[in-house]
């Protein structure tokens, strides 16, 4: 089985942070893109967000933005948060 199929569910309440890289492209790029605004509220945050939080800032979907997150799991610029939002 490969690793993305391995890769599990995000659900409205599952958190993910930024990753060092993520935090770079986060602040120092700028863009419209749909991928450039949940980064930059994931950001925005605090470098935490659950889905549900990044919906509501970015005034995206959550199902979209469950798929935009994978996508950033995948690129190494997030990473999900295990436990709750706070928890480190």
């Amino acid at each position: 089985m490969g690793l993305f199929n391995m890769m599990k569910k995000l659900s409205s309440n599952d958190a993910v942070k930024l990753t060092q890289v993520g935090k770079n492209k986060a602040t120092s790029f700028s863009g419209e893109g749909v991928q450039y605004r949940v980064l930059t509220a994931i950001n925005d945050s605090g470098g935490v967000a659950t889905i549900r939080e990044i919906a509501e800032e970015t005034r995206i979907s959550e199902s979209t933005v469950e798929k935009v997150v994978q996508s950033l799991i995948r690129s190494g610029y997030v990473q999900q948060q295990k436990g709750m939002r706070d928890e480190y």
